[in-house]
């Protein structure tokens, strides 16, 4: 069966702001939690002349999809979801966390970051939990990776899978207790 995207986005319009309703001029990516921690970035770029650059030290929020008419619910169309990121790291995270993800409504699946060994793993995360696939791919700062996933979640469970430049990291999997 072939995947179909629904959207892509290489941040070359240059269109990023804060959420609320829809209407003309709105941006198709918006912090969802607030704030302005994501920016249009002209100097780091991988192709083209723009990125998105993402500050979590000012924030912590979320981005979201949206249309001129309104969000994009991709929770409704289906629990397996497959999506790309390049990811350029200025600075490591400080802490583990989930750099890329699906909400499922109670559980989140998608790219991690392992502080203790620099890694890029596949993870879900329930309750506030982290859990890591049981292998990570090295990565470093200032080169460009790569990062495929593929998820599979419900409110209480989440599987994901993760390749970092075609190197697959061990799949991630959890339950709720």
């Amino acid at each position: 069966m072939a995947i179909t995207p629904i959207f892509v986005c290489g941040a070359e319009c240059g269109r990023v702001g804060l959420g609320g309703s829809g209407g003309v001029g709105r941006p198709h990516w918006s912090s969802g939690g607030g704030g302005s921690i994501w920016t249009i970035s002209t100097t780091t770029v991988r192709n083209g002349v723009r990125s998105f650059r993402y500050n979590p030290s000012a924030n912590n929020s979320l981005m979201e999809v949206g249309f001129e008419g309104g969000i994009l619910d991709v929770g409704t169309l289906s629990p397996t979801k497959v999506w790309r990121d390049v990811i350029y790291f200025a600075v490591r995270p400080g802490a583990d966390c989930i750099l890329s993800w699906f909400d499922y409504g109670g559980s989140s699946a998608g790219i991690g970051f392992k502080v203790s060994d620099s890694k890029i793993y596949a993870a879900v995360e329930i309750a506030g939990v982290i859990s890591f696939g049981a292998s990570g791919v090295a990565v470093t700062t200032g080169v460009w990776y790569v990062c495929d996933a593929k998820t599979v979640g419900s409110v209480t469970t989440g599987t994901a899978d993760v390749q970092v430049d075609g190197v697959a990291a061990g799949q991630a999997s959890r339950a709720a207790a």
